[in-house]
């Protein structure tokens, strides 16, 4: 196994004083890359809390995690063969936890960091409110690929939350970068998944 590359879709329903997040159609994927072969590993199996502090939403809290174990790549020997890469057995999560939140001209900025097997760096997304959701709504979750940069390392995503008449109510926007486990860089990302992406982006 030469690469480990990892994505990392979030998405925020606010509502009330402390959240279980509906993440079911959410994922978080790696691409692996051999000369033999490329392949892809899913967890749907996302946890997390939302500490929503009603009076400064500034004061709330996010924690989301996904146990490595639960990767899938359809294939039981390459899996376990992953978990010993990543040395699974001394981290056993990936983890968002915000460290604050900041208000910007159209929402906020869920300001938090992002660890992965021993590595832990800042991550920043951006929300932006447009009408009030409350904790009875009926909501609709749209995400997609929004761009990615011409050698395909890096990319963003957005995630519109919509009312039951499908109002537009809050925009998440998310940005990310493939990168080698070994090297500690950003890499591109298999030629197959290049063309996948670039295929989404001109669908949307």
């Amino acid at each position: 196994m030469k690469k480990f590359i990892l994505i990392l879709f979030v998405q925020f329903l606010f509502s009330q004083a402390l959240v279980d997040f509906d993440l079911s159609k959410s994922f978080i994927s790696y691409d692996g890359k051999h000369p033999a072969h490329n392949w892809t590993g899913i967890s749907k199996d996302i946890q997390g809390t939302f500490e929503l502090n009603k009076e400064d939403l500034t004061k709330s809290k996010v924690d989301l995690y996904v146990p490595v174990f639960s990767f899938d790549s359809n294939n039981s020997n390459r899996d376990s063969n992953m978990l010993d890469v990543v040395e699974e057995y001394y981290y056993p999560y990936v983890r968002f936890l915000s460290t604050g939140i900041e208000k910007n001209e159209n929402g906020f900025n869920v300001i938090g960091n992002l660890s992965f097997h021993g590595i832990t760096k800042e991550f920043i997304i951006p929300v932006s409110f447009k009408k009030e959701v409350r904790e009875d709504s009926i909501i609709f979750v749209n995400p997609r690929i929004t761009s990615i940069s011409e050698d395909c390392k890096k990319w963003s995503s957005q995630s519109d939350i919509m009312n039951a008449t499908r109002e537009l109510c809050a925009s998440i926007i998310s940005n990310g970068a493939f990168m080698d486990h070994v090297s500690r860089k950003v890499t591109p990302p298999p030629k197959e998944l290049q063309e996948k992406w670039k295929l989404l982006l001109e669908i949307d």
